[in-house]
């Protein structure tokens, strides 16, 4: 019975861990044109707005930018350095009351916005350079940056997607499972702790094997240290079960859902909804 409580306290605390991750509210983001070149500063102010929103749509995080930003921030904006400096990365976070931020330059060559982003923890002052992003024309600035949302903020997971897809006999259109930083974390975790089950479990069956033969006496010590064996192979077991079940639903929760229309016998169409978790 010691075993057994120990094991379900052990995945009392993975379910709990995973309950309370899965409960975090999104990670604030705010998305500021640090330098601009060959763009105004109403022109770079809407992109920034649009990418923000765009960002919000595709991902699970609460993003701001365009005016929103603007508005809080000082006088004659932000020095081109900033992003360089851990103090300005915190004190424009604390601004903007977010914990993430994506400095952008906005650079037009021709008829081409370029635009380049660094990404910053506002905690640490930790920095990472995006992907660039390259833009034809402002009318199609939302699609472009929704395709790229998931390059600029790779470890954020995806929002589920409500799409309307026509289909004539076809299966239906869901957004694509991603393996995030989250999903890796409790999938080693399961890997390493069902390998330490594996060799404790058999560590555990040849001393308990030992100890059961008469020619092999065991004292109480190595009697007890059979027990311990066994205890910390059930516990590492439950570890493993319970980091594998939370990784399962971390990859099949990062799928999409859809609307799908299709023509009805007779006139008309069906309607149907589907999607995971």
């Amino acid at each position: 019975m010691g075993r057994m409580r120990i094991a379900l306290v052990l995945l009392a605390i993975v379910v709990g861990t995973h309950a309370a991750a899965a409960d975090t509210p999104p990670h604030r983001v705010g998305v500021i044109p640090s330098v601009e070149v060959n763009v105004d500063a109403r022109r770079a102010e809407a992109l920034t707005g649009t990418l923000a929103d765009a960002l919000r749509d595709k991902l699970i995080v609460d993003s701001i930018g365009g005016g929103d930003v603007t508005r809080r921030l000082p006088d004659g904006g932000l020095p081109e350095d900033c992003v360089a400096q851990p103090a300005c990365i915190a004190q424009t976070g604390k601004r903007l009351e977010v914990d993430q931020l994506l400095f952008l330059v906005i650079v037009q060559v021709g008829h081409t916005i370029q635009i380049d982003s660094t990404w910053a923890d506002v905690a640490t002052g930790k920095t990472m350079s995006r992907p660039m992003i390259k833009l034809d024309d402002d009318a199609r600035a939302t699609k472009v940056f929704g395709d790229a949302a998931i390059k600029l903020l790779p470890d954020e997971p995806v929002r589920p997607s409500k799409t309307l897809v026509i289909h004539e006999g076809a299966g239906p259109e869901v957004t694509p499972r991603r393996l995030t930083t989250l999903t890796y974390t409790t999938g080693g975790v399961a890997v390493v702790a069902i390998g330490g089950w594996a060799i404790f479990a058999a560590m555990t069956k040849s001393a308990y094997d030992k100890c059961n033969d008469p020619m092999h006496a065991c004292t109480s010590d190595q009697i007890s240290s059979v027990h311990t064996k066994g205890i910390v192979a059930d516990s590492l077991g439950v570890i493993g079960l319970g980091a594998a079940v939370a990784t399962t639903f971390l990859y099949l929760r990062s799928g999409g859902e859809t609307i799908t229309v299709a023509p009805a016998p007779g006139g008309g169409a069906a309607v149907t909804f589907g999607g995971v978790f």
